[in-house]
């Protein structure tokens, strides 16, 4: 047979395989659905920006200053009040502008004004946090011109130049204050061990799928079955297998590309950023260490479960492969959505991140900032119990005869022979 009817014959072959079309759309419709959440995140991002409640601290009482706030807020359409001191503007106000000492001096000689905004954010979605930085941005640079307007003003002359204002943006988080470097190295150590556990979840599903596939198309399964062992130690089993191989295939990948990114970093700089590291040193403490090998043995164990699930139920070794896809993808799918939602932290979506595994990370970063101990125990207790949860039920198939002829298999006998 000719190579290019050998590849129509495969390629008939996927397409009529009804697991194939059922991925698709459910592939289809499960990022819609993530789309839709994060449009709603947005909306809600961009809901508050509209609503400039802006909070001013002067630290300098003087004519130049009451001017220049009160054109402030002309500008932002009288959102603008004044506070005496940092703590009660963060309570009242959603942004906070803090004019420091030396403020005046340095912008009506010329030289750049040095302030201090402050954006109160209750989760670390990235649309969230990107929209509030850009809003203070936005009102340093009407600060920025405001300046002007206001010398021209007292002085009676025309300044053609704005003058530069340079803000030091922090993010009030939990009664705790980050700068946005801070902020963004945190959710970037964050973001990556999502991405590692997601990742490493995806191989173990996919090494389990391929072991119990190829087993009952090579016949072996009904050899291994009729053993005196318990179906259980079957399941756990190639579960522990197929999670040592995902181990030991993830971190030959990972040390790989250690290497690779060390070769191209290393002439870059030659000064090491001092905040960033010694805050990612903070990050790095025994019990968020703990935590993290812990999510780790359990998402692999979770996702090792789901993979002899699925080929236990599969009847052939193409099926299981194209169910085992779309599962991969739910990994990433729901691990990278935690951070581009705005869902609040509280019981009920500690228990949802839990059941999904990937995104415990996400619920650690914020119970870390906001002393919640309780929403990771809570997170912590639901992937375990989904973890057994599937366990029982792969060994549940594992006692019956779907485990050797398959689901679709098992229909069409049914179905022929009159009992479906």
């Amino acid at each position: 047979m000719p190579l290019g009817q050998l590849i129509i014959r495969e390629v008939k072959a996927m397409i009529r395989n009804p697991a194939f079309i059922v991925s698709l759309i459910f592939i289809f419709f499960f990022y819609g659905f993530i789309g839709g959440i994060t449009r709603a995140g947005i909306s809600q991002a961009v809901q508050e920006t509209m609503r400039l409640d802006v909070g001013v601290v002067a630290e300098e009482n003087n004519q130049f200053v009451k001017l220049l706030i009160n054109r402030l807020n002309t500008s932002l359409g009288g959102g603008v009040k004044v506070y005496p001191s940092i703590d009660l503007a963060l309570n009242k106000s959603l942004y906070v502008i803090v004019l420091p000492r030396g403020f005046t001096d340095n912008a009506t000689v010329g030289r750049p004004a040095m302030i201090w905004g402050y954006a109160k954010i209750n989760d670390f979605s990235q649309i969230s946090i990107q929209t509030k930085t850009g809003v203070l941005q936005t009102i340093a640079s009407i600060l920025s011109k405001t300046i002007t307007q206001t010398i021209s003003i007292l002085n009676n002359i025309s300044i053609p130049q704005e003058r530069p204002v340079i803000i030091n943006q922090n993010m009030v988080a939990f009664g705790k204050v980050l700068n946005s470097q801070q902020l963004n190295s945190y959710i970037q150590v964050v973001t990556a061990l999502i991405f590692i556990l997601s990742f490493m979840m995806g191989l173990t599903t996919s090494s389990a799928t391929s072991i119990t596939a190829i087993e009952k198309v090579e016949k072996a399964f009904e050899m291994l079955l009729s053993q005196p062992i318990p179906r259980r130690d079957i399941v756990i089993a190639k579960i522990i297998s197929s999670v040592i191989m995902a181990f030991i295939t993830g971190f030959i990948y990972f040390l790989a590309m250690f290497f690779m990114i060390a070769q191209i970093s290393q002439p870059v700089t030659s000064e090491p950023n001092l905040v960033e590291a010694s805050f990612n040193l903070t990050i790095f403490t025994p019990d968020f260490i703990v935590f993290v090998i812990t999510s780790l043995i359990i998402g692999l164990i979770y996702s090792g479960a789901v993979g002899v699930l699925i080929g236990s139920i599969s009847s052939d070794e193409r099926t299981a492969s194209i169910l085992a896809m779309p599962i991969t993808l739910l990994y990433f799918g729901f691990g990278i959505a935690a951070l581009f939602i705005s869902m609040p932290l509280n019981i009920a979506t500690s228990i949802l991140y839990g059941v999904l595994v990937a995104p415990t990370i996400y619920v650690l970063a914020i119970a870390k900032l906001s002393n919640a101990i309780q929403l990771v125990i809570t997170s912590l207790a639901s992937s375990i119990i989904t973890c057994i949860v599937i366990i029982a039920i792969t060994t549940r198939i594992f006692n019956s005869d779907i485990v050797i002829t398959g689901i679709r298999l098992s229909l069409i006998q049914r179905k022929r022979a009159g009992t479906y």
